[in-house]
Formats: structure tokens, sequence, C-alpha cells
């Protein structure tokens, strides 16, 4: 089985009241849709997820956090830490959807000099 087919359009991670989605996906790139809550119980939900895009070869990923309806520190960690891996492999974690409690969190922790942030969900580069 390729590694395109393991990570299918519309595979979800589930639990502690965090979905992530696939929209997208090919060999290298890949789309992801956040809906619920990203805190410390969702947070090793999500560092899983994009660890297995990584391990899949999908070292650029883009991820909508609009369906987002709360993230704590914890939670924004868990993205930091998930950039710096992206990062190590040579490739970006673009957060798009942020809203404007969410931009602020990540400005008041001094991470919006540090992350990729996208203007708005159209800004981030098309996933084919």
């Amino acid at each position: 089985m390729s590694q395109v087919q393991q990570t299918a359009v519309g595979r979800c991670w589930a639990g502690f009241g965090l979905t992530v989605t696939v929209t997208k996906c090919d060999a290298t790139r890949a789309s992801l849709r956040l809906a619920g809550e990203l805190d410390a119980a969702s947070a090793p939900l999500l560092a899983a997820c994009l660890e297995h895009h990584l391990d899949t070869g999908h070292r650029f990923v883009r991820a909508n956090f609009a369906g987002l309806g709360f993230i704590d520190t914890a939670g924004l960690e868990s993205v930091s830490d998930a950039h710096q891996a992206f990062l190590d492999r040579r490739g970006t974690l673009i957060l798009t959807g942020l809203n404007a409690r969410t931009r602020r969190l990540v400005h008041i922790v001094g991470l919006d000099t540090v992350l990729l942030i996208a203007a708005d969900i159209d800004a981030a580069a098309p996933v084919a």
C-alpha cells in the first residue's frame, strides 16, 4: 500500500474533544482541518497525527484551525513542537483559519514570530 493510500483524504484522528480530518493530500503535501478543542488532553492526538504525516512523507502540511472553538497554551506548545519537527525534516507546517482569540494567544506567548501563519485559508499555497 502506498503512503498516499495510508493517509487518504477523509481519514480522521479523533478523541478528547478534537477531530483532525485530512482534506487533501499527495505524495509530499497534506491539508488538515481541525475541529473542537486543542488543549492538554487533545494535544497528543494532534502530535501523533502530524508525526504520522511526517513519517509518511508529507513534509508540507497546512492545518486549518477555523473549526477550533478553544486552544490553550498546551495546544500551542504541541503546535510549536510540530513546527520544529517539520523544519528539522526540511518541511513546513502552515496554520490557517486562526480566529482573533487564537491569534491573540499566539501573539501573547510569542509564537507569532515563530510559527508560519497564513492570513487566511486561501493565502496558503494550495495542495493539489
